[in-house]
């Protein structure tokens, strides 16, 4: 009931049209969590804390909007922001996680603005754990930095509608500015561009979905550059359901090109297999990966580390909304040639509410 109030609250304060539906949602997620990082060479970092944020999934304050344009057409928005119940601001460090406006139809649906990205998408689907971000996770580090973060700022993007279990999505972004001398020399400039293109399948106990994408930044100060590359990234998810378990798979790969240093490109490659197991009130997941980074134009040896990684967790729900969770995870990376060895692990416990 009070869920209703609000939004009728929020519709009346933005005069949105009779035919509009406005929905306030959110998610809450706080719990403790204790980690250890060790090196080979005996350094070793330690923290713990009650006040843990987000570690089963962000938390965040939404609202959704929808009006029925007629034939068949529909406009909508997203705006979410991410909380932090754990601090006196309220707020997280990056607070605007989504914020668009849509235009949907028989044509499919179209969005401008901050959305989550196609290789987030990939790795949120198919990870056993859903990309919880504790450790244990290697794909991580296939969705950080542009275009595939887990969101991406100033995107137009398209999604066909579903056909025979199938869909495309094609995203575009581009942020430049450029200030140009009488000369004709580029004095300032700031590019962040990229394009993205996701296909997703699903029909009886299967699901796929594979995405590409490829970016660029450039910057230039004072008529220097001082940053200018490419990186292209690939990722594929897949899921078997067989009803008392669930077959989980992600493969990621990450190649950057540094177009001002040389032998500082580097690809990434990870692979993680996992399986989840309801067992009724609870579910049980289960993951272990392998990854690679190797920087190119060095001698794979000397330019190689090597990483391992599992995932233990459970999740038990209180009611529809309420879930209490215990994860814990071990990522181990080692340099080939010095054979130096770091190790992260840790704990999380937590309680979950969505409304």
């Amino acid at each position: 009931m009070k869920k209703h109030l609000i939004a009728a609250a929020v519709a009346g304060a933005f005069a949105v049209p009779a035919m509009a539906q406005v929905t306030v949602y959110g998610l809450v997620d706080v719990g403790y969590s204790s980690t250890e990082t060790k090196v080979s060479n005996g350094d070793k970092t330690e923290a713990s804390t009650f006040g843990a944020n987000g570690q089963q999934a962000g938390s965040r304050l939404g609202f959704r909007g929808e009006e029925d344009l007629g034939g068949g057409m529909k406009a909508g928005f997203v705006y979410e922001l991410g909380l932090d119940p754990t601090v006196s601001t309220g707020f997280d460090a990056a607070s605007n996680r989504q914020g668009f406006v849509s235009v949907s139809g028989g044509f499919g649906e179209v969005r401008l603005g901050r959305q989550y990205t196609g290789t987030f998408g990939v790795n949120a689907t198919h990870d056993a754990g859903g990309t919880v971000s504790a450790f244990g996770y290697l794909g991580t580090a296939a969705h950080t930095g542009w275009p595939t973060s887990a969101r991406a700022n100033d995107v137009v993007r398209y999604q066909t509608p579903t056909m025979n279990g199938l869909w495309v999505a094609v995203a575009m972004a581009d942020d430049t500015s450029k200030t140009t001398s009488n000369a004709g020399v580029v004095t300032t400039k700031s590019e962040v561009g990229g394009q993205t293109v996701t296909a997703a399948y699903a029909a009886g106990p299967l699901s796929a979905m594979v995405s590409w994408s490829s970016g660029e930044a450039e910057t230039v100060a004072s008529s220097v550059t001082t940053l200018k590359g490419e990186e292209t990234r690939i990722n594929i998810g897949a899921t078997y359901n067989l009803g008392m378990l669930s077959i989980h798979l992600t493969h990621n790969q990450h190649e950057v090109d540094n177009k001002l240093a040389a032998n500082t490109d580097t690809d990434y490659s990870d692979t993680t297999i996992g399986v989840k197991v309801p067992v009724g009130a609870a579910t049980i997941w289960a993951s272990t990966g392998e990854g690679e980074l190797k920087a190119k134009g060095l001698t794979p040896a000397s330019a190689r580390t090597d990483y391992s990684a599992y995932q233990l967790g459970a999740s038990y729900a209180l009611s529809k909304r309420t879930n209490v969770y215990a994860i814990v995870g071990e990522t181990e990376g080692k340099v080939k040639t010095s054979g130096v060895k770091t190790t992260s692990e840790g704990m999380h416990f937590g309680v979950r509410h969505t409304f």
